[in-house]
């Protein structure tokens, strides 16, 4: 069988996630399950659209049917930020940052209040990774961002946990400015 073209593979997940978005709750258990193995699968493509169009997947079925019938999505995507890879690592962010984008209110519940916990830290870490893109970069940012406004009084047991991590990254952040600035200086 030959390789399908990646327009009718973008097509095709764009249907999928219209099709889930309407009847996500009238959906067979069984198909639902083999839609979000494929998922899963196609999250490691080496096409960049596809990879995309997988993470609005991800986070249409997260938003319609709810985080509880995709128990392990969220410790896939943080093994996503640990991987070598650097396109793996930017698609988990992308992928957490529609996530957090789109159903922040998914965190407000004791159980997933331990997610932040382990979540925030790894955002902050890699916001000065300069391998890193720098949309990668801004929406590690931008989801931070979010889940301080949205849930700051949730947050509060964690942030002093935080901030020598916080602390360390404002350091490294502010110096990769200042080098940014002495280049322009110098050109």
């Amino acid at each position: 069988m030959g390789r399908i073209a990646t327009e009718t593979r973008l097509v095709a997940g764009l249907v999928l996630k219209v099709e889930i978005e309407k009847h996500c709750n009238r959906i067979q258990t069984e198909i639902l399950e083999f839609v979000k193995e494929k998922v899963l699968k196609a999250f490691y493509d080496k096409e960049i659209n596809i990879r995309k169009i997988v993470n609005n997947i991800i986070t249409t079925i997260v938003l319609k049917c709810g985080l509880v019938i995709w128990p392990n999505l969220m410790e896939f995507l943080f093994s996503a930020l640990n991987s070598p890879e650097v396109l793996i690592i930017e698609s988990g962010v992308d992928c957490l940052s529609k996530i957090i984008d789109d159903s922040v209110k998914l965190f407000e519940y004791e159980g997933n209040r331990e997610l932040l916990a382990a979540l925030l830290p790894k955002l902050i870490e890699l916001i000065p990774r300069l391998e890193l893109s720098s949309e990668a970069r801004s929406q590690a940012l931008f989801t931070i961002n979010i889940l301080i406004f949205s849930l700051g009084s949730l947050l509060l047991p964690y942030l002093e946990s935080l901030y020598p991590v916080l602390l360390l990254n404002f350091i490294l952040i502010r110096l990769f400015y200042n080098l940014v600035v002495i280049r322009e200086l110098l050109q």
